[in-house]
C-alpha cells in the first residue's frame, strides 16, 4: 500500500472527500490522486528544459566568438607575413631607394612585387593545407575519444588547440626575421590537441542536438548557421577597420582572445540532465536498427554497431574507429550517382577558399588595394550569400513546385527545369544551374579589369554556390534515413581532403599568373572555373531516383536502388 493510500485510510479522508457519506454503506468515493513520482518527473523535465536552453545559448555564444575569431585572424596574418617577407626581400638586395633594415617600416605598396607575393601565397597555402591534413588525421581519433572523455571537454580542447596554433604564429611573426617565417607551418600541430576545426564543429553540432528535442532541432541548427554567418560577416569588417586605424596587431590579438574565450566558455556549460527514459538505450537502438535495415548487409552492420556499443570503454576507441572507417569507405561501393555527388564535395573548399584570405591577396595585387580593404569585399560576399540562402533559393524552390501535378500523383511524368516532376528533379536542376552560374562567376572574376566588375562576379558566385547544398540534399534520396549520418560523415572527409589541395592549387596558379603578367593574373579563378566545370559534368551524369530510398512501401520499389536509378536516368537528363 502506497504512503498516500495509507494516509487516507488513517485520516479517514482527504480535502476532496465529501463530508456526507455516499450511499447507504457510507462508503467514500476515492478521488483520483496525482502521483508524487509524476510530479517529481514533471519538475525534473522542466529543470532539464531550462538547462538545455542554457546549454544551447552558451554554445551559440561560443560559436559566434569562434567564427568571428577567424575573420579577425586571417587578414592580419596575411599582412604581417607580407611585411616580414618584404623586409627580407629588400634586406637581401639592400635597396638604395628604401635603405630598409629589419626594423624600418616599409610602405605596403612597396610589397606588391611578384617575388614577395608568390612567397606570401605559398606560405599561406602550405599552412592551410597542413592544417587541413592534420584535421583530417585527427578527426576520427578525437571523435572516438569524445565518447570516453566527453564532448564538452573535447570541444574545449579543440578550441584550445586552435588558439595555441595561433599563438605560435604570433610568436614567429613577432620576432620578424629572427625566426624563419616558414615555421608558421607548425601551427598545424595545434590540430593534434583536440582535433582542430573539424572536431570542434562536430562536437558543437552533437551537443546542440543533445540539448534540443526533435521539434526544436531544425530551428536550433538554423540559429547555429545564422550565428556562424553573422560571425563571418561582422568580423572581417571590424578587422579591416581596426587595421586601418591601429595596424594588424590589435585585430590579431583580438582574434586569439576570442578563440580562447570560447574555449573557456565551453568549460562552464552545465551538463545536460534528462529524466531517465522508460525504455533502455539498447532496446530502442535495436528496434530502430531492425526497423530501418532491409537487407542482410544492413542487418550485419547493425549487429556490429550494437556489439561495439557493448564493448568496454577500454577497447571502444580502437574498435569503433576501425568500424566507422570501414563502413564510411563502403559508401564508395554505392550506386554511381551517389559516388558522383560525393565527388562534387571535393570542390567545396576550393570555391570557398577563393572568397576568404586568398581573395584579399588577389584583389590587393590585381587592383592595388591595401589588404585590410579586402575585408569589406568579404563582407559584401557574405551579405550576398545570406540573401541567396534565406530569400532567393527558398523562393525559387517554391516557385518551381507550384501547381505541380506530380506532387499529388505517383504517375511518372517527364521533367523539365520549369516543370520538375518532383523535389528530386528540382534539386538536380537547380544544382546544375548553380554550377553553371559558378563557372560563369569564376570566369568574370578572373577576367575582371576593375574592382566593380570583380564584385559583380563575386555576387554571381554567391548565387551559384547553392549547388553545394543542393547536391547534399540530393544525396539523402539515395540512402535510407538510418544511414544518412554515414553518408554525411564521408562528405566531411571529402571536404577536408578538398581543403588539403585548395590553397596550394590557388597559390600555384596565382604565382604562374603573376609571372605571365597581364590578364593571366586571374589564372586562379580560371582554374577554379575549370574545376567547377568538372563538377558540372558530374552533376549532369547523376541519375535521379524515382523516389527516396527507405520511403517505398512496395517490395518492387524497395528491392533495388540501381533499378530506380536506371529507370529514371532519361528523365533526369
Amino acid at each position: 500500500m502506497s504512503e498516500t493510500t495509507l494516509r487516507e485510510s488513517i485520516d479517514g479522508g482527504t480535502e476532496a472527500t465529501p463530508l456526507l457519506g455516499a450511499g447507504p454503506a457510507g462508503g467514500r468515493p476515492r478521488p483520483p490522486s496525482r502521483s508524487a513520482t509524476a510530479i517529481g518527473r514533471a519538475e525534473e523535465e522542466a529543470r532539464a528544459a531550462r538547462t538545455d536552453r542554457i546549454i544551447r545559448n552558451m554554445l551559440l555564444l561560443g560559436n559566434l566568438m569562434a567564427s568571428a575569431s577567424g575573420g579577425f585572424l586571417n587578414l592580419p596574418v596575411a599582412r604581417l607575413t607580407e611585411d616580414v617577407l618584404c623586409h627580407a626581400y629588400y634586406e637581401e638586395r639592400r635597396s638604395s631607394l628604401l635603405a630598409a633594415t629589419v626594423y624600418a617600416p616599409i610602405d605596403e605598396g612597396q610589397c606588391k612585387l611578384e617575388p614577395i607575393q608568390s612567397k606570401l601565397v605559398q606560405i599561406i597555402a602550405v599552412s592551410s593545407a597542413l592544417t587541413a591534413a592534420a584535421g583530417f588525421l585527427n578527426a576520427y581519433p578525437w571523435s572516438s575519444a569524445a565518447d570516453r572523455l566527453g564532448r564538452k571537454f573535447v570541444l574545449s580542447l579543440s578550441l584550445a588547440g586552435i588558439m595555441l596554433g595561433s599563438l605560435w604564429t604570433l610568436i614567429v611573426l613577432a620576432f620578424g626575421g629572427a625566426i624563419p617565417i616558414r615555421l608558421v607551418w607548425l601551427e598545424c600541430l595545434g590540430a593534434f590537441i583536440g582535433g582542430g576545426n573539424p572536431v570542434a564543429v562536430a562536437m558543437l553540432l552533437a551537443m546542440l542536438a543533445d540539448a534540443s528535442s526533435e521539434e526544436e532541432r531544425a530551428v536550433v541548427f538554423l540559429k547555429q548557421n545564422m550565428v556562424t554567418v553573422c560571425g563571418n560577416l561582422v568580423a572581417p569588417t571590424l578587422s579591416s577597420f581596426m587595421m586601418s586605424r591601429l595596424g594588424p596587431w590589435p585585430p590579431y590579438i583580438t582574434g586569439i582572445a576570442l578563440i580562447g574565450s570560447s574555449a573557456l566558455l565551453v568549460l562552464f556549460i552545465p551538463d545536460a540532465k534528462h529524466p531517465p527514459s522508460t525504455t533502455s538505450f539498447s532496446s530502442s537502438a535495436t528496434t530502430e536498427q531492425n526497423s530501418s535495415d532491409d537487407d542482410d548487409d544492413d542487418d550485419n552492420d547493425a549487429d556490429e554497431d550494437s556489439s561495439i556499443r557493448k564493448q568496454p570503454k577500454s577497447s571502444f576507441s580502437y574498435s569503433s574507429l576501425r568500424h566507422r572507417l570501414r563502413t564510411s569507405l563502403s559508401i564508395f561501393t554505392s550506386p554511381p550517382s551517389l559516388v558522383l555527388l560525393l565527388l562534387t564535395c571535393a570542390a567545396d573548399l576550393p570555391v570557398l577558399s577563393s572568397t576568404t584570405s586568398f581573395m584579399a591577396l588577389f584583389i590587393s595585387k590585381r587592383f592595388g588595394l591595401r589588404l585590410f580593404q579586402g575585408g569589406y569585399v568579404q563582407t559584401a560576399f557574405g551579405l550576398a550569400s545570406m540573401a541567396q540562402s534565406l530569400v532567393l533559393l527558398p523562393w525559387l524552390c517554391r516557385f518551381l513546385m507550384r501547381n505541380n501535378p506530380a506532387a499529388t500523383t505517383t504517375t511518372p511524368r517527364s521533367s523539365s527545369f520549369f516543370r520538375p516532376a518532383d523535389e528530386q528533379h528540382r534539386d538536380a536542376a537547380l544544382a546544375r544551374l548553380g554550377a553553371t552560374i559558378t563557372v560563369l562567376a569564376a570566369l568574370v572574376m578572373g577576367a575582371a579589369p576593375t574592382l566593380a566588375l570583380f564584385i559583380v562576379g563575386l555576387a554571381l558566385l554567391a548565387l551559384g554556390m547553392a549547388y553545394a547544398s543542393l547536391a547534399k540534399s540530393l544525396m539523402s534520396f539515395y540512402v535510407a534515413p538510418a544511414h544518412r549520418s554515414r553518408v554525411f560523415g564521408v562528405v566531411g572527409m571529402v571536404q577536408i581532403l578538398g581543403g588539403v589541395y585548395a590553397q596550394p592549387m590557388l597559390a600555384g596558379l596565382f604565382s604562374i599568373g603573376m609571372r605571365l603578367g597581364g590578364g593571366w593574373v586571374g589564372l586562379p579563378y580560371f582554374g577554379l572555373a575549370g574545376l567547377v566545370c568538372l563538377v558540372l559534368g558530374f552533376l549532369l551524369l547523376v541519375r535521379v531516383p524515382k523516389r527516396p530510398v527507405g520511403l517505398d512501401t512496395s517490395s518492387s520499389s524497395s528491392s533495388s536502388l540501381s533499378a530506380d536509378e536506371t529507370g529514371e536516368g532519361r528523365a533526369a537528363e
